[in-house]
């Protein structure tokens, strides 16, 4: 887990030392400041010389958004708090998911200049669409090998801001 905070000095500032004592102490809590923090995704280090040490997971797919209070301690048993939110985003690598699309007959008509044949919510999930947008589509052959013929693609067009595949 990579370091977010090297320790309570991101935090706080301690100018009374020598008449109050060194923080000793950091936990997180809920947002309240009263209830544990116990989602998992943040760690605070509580050892001498890395005291509030906060690490933070990046390997959620779904990515996170934790609102947590650091509350520090120092030996004179005064306490201090701070309100933290870390976000870790989505994983857009895994974010869309295809659903099946039934096969699209059209029959001929002379004064159709244009169909919506898929809509981009018939033929995908996107499960991370706030931090993973849906930004366009390229249209391939049979099989994904390679892209349709330009010839053909002259028919065929993609509609980014409908979501839409749109034949004419």
């Amino acid at each position: 887990m990579p370091i977010y905070a090297s320790s309570y000095e991101v935090f706080f500032t301690n100018p009374f030392v020598t008449q109050c004592g060194a923080i000793t102490s950091c936990a997180l809590y809920e947002n309240d400041c009263i209830e544990p923090y116990t989602k998992g995704n943040l760690v605070i280090d509580s050892t001498n010389g890395r005291v509030g040490k906060v690490t933070a997971k990046q390997n959620i797919d779904a990515g996170y958004t934790d609102t947590v209070c650091v509350k520090c301690e120092n030996s004179a048993s005064s306490s201090i708090t701070y309100n933290w939110v870390v976000q870790q985003k989505a994983n857009c690598k895994v974010s869309l998911s295809t659903k099946v699309v039934a096969a699209k007959v059209y029959n001929y008509d002379e004064a159709a200049t244009t169909t919506a044949a898929v809509e981009f919510t018939d033929a995908y999930t996107n499960a991370y669409s706030i931090d993973c947008p849906f930004i366009g589509c390229t249209i391939f052959k049979s099989g994904c090998a390679a892209e349709l013929d330009v010839g053909i693609s002259n028919y065929i067009s993609t509609v980014y801001d409908s979501g839409s595949l749109l034949v004419s």
